[in-house]
């Protein structure tokens, strides 16, 4: 099973079965070349501008974080920092499953561009139209597309690939998606909306804000609870599940 982490800070219940290959959601800058400018956890605080003020909305982004019901599985162990896994149960402190297991883009400012076809109240096609698709709903079957791919030709389906996934985790096969930082450039910080129509305000969306009594999450060197062991490095990631399986 491939389970979306969630488009609301926080764990939810399917994802951190430790059966479940539990898919969370990175912001992605691609550049003019289609060359990868940054990446970091999708984890955006919004604002808005209202009557010349700006409002501050709060933070949207990708789910994550620790089990209190399930404990750590053995494929976790380490890899994912005792700091992470941490959790109270029963009065006691114990490291429990964490969440997400691997991630991809799933930041609206950053998501894929889609068309469809309007119809109308009679069923009849109507006009064509375009909009981005994100959350996590979006980077899910992103994973699970690339993960297909690599199964094409081979002789024994992957089956469960949680063990198989973090036995890479420290090659090429990943990308690390890291914090915004001092050294990260402005324009990648943020991103501006401007108003659509008469209607709409200006917005402002800061990447990978971390307000630790929001969101309980972070985006750290290595293992995250916003992004997992990362996202997939392309054919490298493809070529290292062949190889590791």
């Amino acid at each position: 099973m491939y389970v979306a982490s969630g488009d609301t800070p926080g764990l939810t219940t399917t994802d951190s079965d430790p059966y479940a290959v539990a898919v969370g959601g990175t912001t992605l800058g691609i550049g003019a070349a289609q060359n990868r400018l940054f990446e970091t956890g999708w984890s955006d605080d919004f604002g808005s501008l209202a009557g010349g003020t700006w409002q501050d909305e709060g933070v949207s982004g990708g789910g994550g974080g620790v089990s209190g019901v399930y404990p750590q599985p053995s494929y976790q162990k380490g890899v994912v920092p005792a700091s992470m896994a941490q959790v109270r149960v029963a009065g006691k402190t114990v490291l429990g499953r964490t969440v997400p297991d691997i991630s991809a883009d799933a930041d609206p400012d950053t998501g894929m561009l889609i068309g469809y076809t309007e119809t109308d109240s009679n069923g009849k096609p109507g006009r064509y139209l375009t909009v981005v698709n994100a959350g996590t709903s979006l980077a899910t079957p992103l994973v699970a597309g690339l993960v297909a791919d690599a199964q094409q030709g081979q002789k024994t389906p992957y089956g469960f690939i949680d063990p198989l996934l973090y036995r890479l985790a420290p090659t090429q096969a990943f990308h690390d998606a890291l914090p915004v930082g001092a050294s990260t450039p402005k324009p990648d910080r943020a991103a501006y909306i401007a108003p659509i129509d008469d209607f709409t305000s200006a917005n402002v969306d800061v990447f990978d804000d971390q307000q630790r009594s929001q969101t309980q999450q972070v985006t750290a060197k290595g293992y995250d609870t916003m992004t997992g062991i990362g996202t997939p490095n392309g054919a490298v990631f493809i070529a290292a599940l062949r190889r590791g399986h």
